[in-house]
C-alpha cells in the first residue's frame, strides 16, 4: 500500500496515517473485486474532539496492490469516524462500480502511471455560482482558536435578526440567553458582542460545564460549501458534483450544540450516515443522512450514468428550543409534521431491508423506519418502566450505537430489529427486539445506564434462531444472551420485560 506522507497542523503537532475503513468493488469491469481505502491521520478526531486534524485520502487498489488513483479530500474535510462515509457501488448498472462521497473545495483526483508516479491530478468541479462568489480549491476553512472567536462575534452581532429571535422563539437579548442583567444595546457593536464572547467563553461557558473550554476551540470546519461527488471508480475521474443536501446551515447552534451543558460546536450538525437500498425493488439508490440527535434528514438518489437523481426527501425540522444556550432538545419532536418524531431516533449507521416484504428495501434508520417511497413508516415509543426518570411516560426508543437486522426468529413471519439505547434512565430500554416492519417491541430490557453495546450470533447451536445480548460501559454484559423469542439463557428467572405502551407512532 502507498501510505501518506506524514503532516504537520498549523498549530505544529506531527501527524501520519494509517489505513481506517475499507469497501471493494469491481471498478473495471474485469469480475474481480478492487480496494477502496480510507487513509486517516494519526490525529483523527471524533466530531465532538476539539483539534486540528490531517487530510483524508481515499485509495482505490488492485489485488495486487497497483494503486490506481488517491481522492484527496482536502483540508476542508475533517477527519474522524462521523464525517466521512464512502459509498462504492455500480449504481448504474454498467458493470463498473462507482465511487460516491461529501467533498468540499480543495478536494482532487490523483492518478498514477505504471511507474507508480503522479500522472496527473485534477479538482472537483465548483458549481459556478459559487466561483464566482470568489470561493476557491486554495480556501482553507479550518478555524483557529483566534477565528472561532471572530465567528463567535459575527454570530452575536447578528443576533438581533436570527429568525428564531424575530420570531420570539429566543431570548431578544444575548444577556437573558445567559442569564445577565441587561448591558447593550442591539445591533450590538463589535466591542460590545467581543464583550458577551468573553462573558459566554470564560463565564457562562465554563459554569455549565467544567470541560467547556471554548478558548481552546480549534481545528474544526464550520463554514464554507459543502458538496456531494460521483467519481469514476476505475480512474477517480469526477463525473458530477452538487451541493451536499442539506447543508450545514449553522456551526450547530440550531442543530443543539450550544444547548446542553457540554457546548460542543460542529457536532450534532455534522453527524453523517450513508448506505445504498433498492428502493424500487430493482435500482440501487444511494442514501446519505445528517443528523440524528436533534434535527434528522435523510436524502435518497438514484445515478443513471450522466447525473444524480433524487428520489426523496426526508427532514424531521428543527427541534424547537426556547434558549439556545440552555435547553434539552434531545427526545423532542422537530417541526415537520410527519417527519417531526424522527428526532433522536438515528443510531451511528443505518440499514436497508425489505421490512415489509414488497420487494422493496426500506431504510431503517436506527428506532424508526422510513419506507421505499421515502414516507415515515414508523417511529418506535415505549413507557418507561417504574425506576426511570419518569416512570409511565411514552417516550422515545431512542439513540443507541449498534443495530442488527435480519431474520432472528425464524418462527415469526418477517424480520426483526436488534438495538441497544445509550439513555439511561430516559430510555424505557437498554436493548429492543422490534418487528422490523411495525417497528413494535417484541421484547426488552431496562438497564438505566447507556448501553453501548449489542450483538447477534447464533452461538447456541441447540436454540431456535438467532441469539442477542448487550454490554455497558465497561463490558459488563448485564443484560444477558437472549434466545430469539426473549428468553434469557442459561437463567430463566431473569425473563426480559414484556414490550408495553401500545403501538407506536
Amino acid at each position: 500500500m502507498r501510505k501518506p506522507a506524514d503532516g504537520v497542523t498549523p498549530a505544529g503537532e506531527t501527524y501520519t496515517y494509517a489505513a481506517n475503513d475499507m469497501s471493494v468493488g469491481d471498478v473495471d469491469g474485469d469480475g474481480q473485486y478492487e480496494y477502496v481505502v480510507k487513509w486517516d491521520p494519526s490525529n483523527s478526531k471524533d466530531v465532538s474532539q476539539v483539534g486540528w486534524t490531517g487530510p483524508v485520502y481515499i485509495d482505490t487498489y488492485e489485488l495486487d496492490g497497483t494503486l490506481r488513483h488517491r481522492i484527496d479530500l482536502g483540508v476542508n474535510i475533517r477527519a474522524g469516524a462521523h464525517y466521512t462515509q464512502f459509498l462504492v457501488y455500480d449504481f448504474d448498472g454498467d458493470g463498473r462500480a462507482e465511487i460516491m462521497l461529501k467533498t468540499a473545495p480543495g478536494t482532487k483526483t490523483i492518478r498514477y502511471g505504471r511507474d507508480g508516479a503522479v500522472a496527473s491530478q485534477r479538482f472537483i468541479t465548483m458549481p459556478r455560482a459559487d466561483v464566482r462568489a470568489g470561493f476557491a480549491h486554495t480556501d482553507d476553512y479550518r478555524l483557529s482558536a483566534a477565528g472561532y472567536y471572530d465567528h463567535l462575534v459575527e454570530m452575536f452581532q447578528g443576533w438581533h435578526r436570527h429568525p428564531e429571535v424575530v420570531a420570539g422563539n429566543w431570548p431578544a437579548t444575548l444577556e437573558e440567553a445567559f442569564g445577565i442583567a441587561p448591558a447593550y444595546t442591539y445591533p450590538l457593536s463589535r466591542a460590545d458582542a467581543s464583550a458577551l464572547v468573553d462573558h459566554f467563553m470564560d463565564v457562562y461557558a465554563p459554569s455549565r460545564s467544567a470541560r467547556n473550554v471554548l478558548r481552546a476551540f480549534e481545528g474544526f470546519i464550520l463554514d464554507g460549501p459543502e458538496y456531494l461527488t460521483v467519481f469514476e471508480g476505475a480512474t477517480g475521474r469526477e463525473l458530477e458534483t452538487i451541493r451536499y443536501k442539506p447543508g450545514r446551515h449553522d456551526d450547530g447552534l440550531m442543530w443543539g450544540d450550544y444547548a446542553m451543558a457540554r457546548i460542543e460546536p460542529g457536532n450534532r450538525v455534522d453527524r453523517f450516515l450513508a448506505g445504498v437500498a433498492y428502493l424500487d425493488g430493482r435500482r440501487p439508490s444511494a442514501v446519505l443522512a445528517r443528523g440524528y440527535y436533534t434535527r434528522s434528514t435523510m436524502v435518497a438518489y438514484r445515478w443513471d450514468g450522466r447525473r444524480l437523481v433524487e428520489d426523496w426527501y426526508v427532514d424531521s425540522g428543527w427541534t424547537p428550543m426556547t434558549n439556545p444556550f440552555n435547553d434539552a432538545p434531545h427526545g423532542r419532536d422537530g417541526t415537520d409534521p410527519e417527519f417531526g418524531s424522527l428526532t433522536t431516533q438515528g443510531f451511528h449507521s443505518l440499514s436497508a431491508a425489505d421490512v415489509d416484504g414488497d420487494g422493496r428495501q426500506e431504510i431503517v434508520y436506527g428506532a424508526a423506519t422510513v419506507d421505499d417511497d421515502g414516507s415515515l413508516l414508523y417511529s418506535s415509543f415505549g413507557v418507561l418502566p417504574e425506576g426511570s426518570a419518569a416512570p409511565g411516560q411514552r417516550v422515545r426508543l431512542g439513540h443507541g450505537d449498534a443495530m442488527h437486522v435480519t431474520d432472528i426468529d425464524p418462527d415469526r413471519p418477517g424480520l426483526e430489529v436488534f438495538t441497544v439505547h445509550e439513555g439511561a434512565t430516559s430510555a424505557p430500554y437498554g436493548m429492543a427486539m422490534r418487528d422490523a416492519r411495525t417497528g413494535e417491541v417484541l421484547f426488552g430490557a431496562y438497564s438505566g445506564r447507556d448501553t453501548g453495546r449489542g450483538m447477534i450470533g447464533d452461538v447456541l447451536p441447540d436454540v431456535r434462531g438467532i441469539e442477542s445480548w448487550a454490554s455497558m460501559p465497561g463490558g459488563s454484559a448485564a443484560l444477558g444472551v437472549h434466545t430469539a423469542t426473549g428468553q434469557v439463557c442459561p437463567s430463566p428467572s431473569r425473563a426480559p420485560t414484556r414490550a408495553s405502551g401500545g403501538p407506536p407512532t
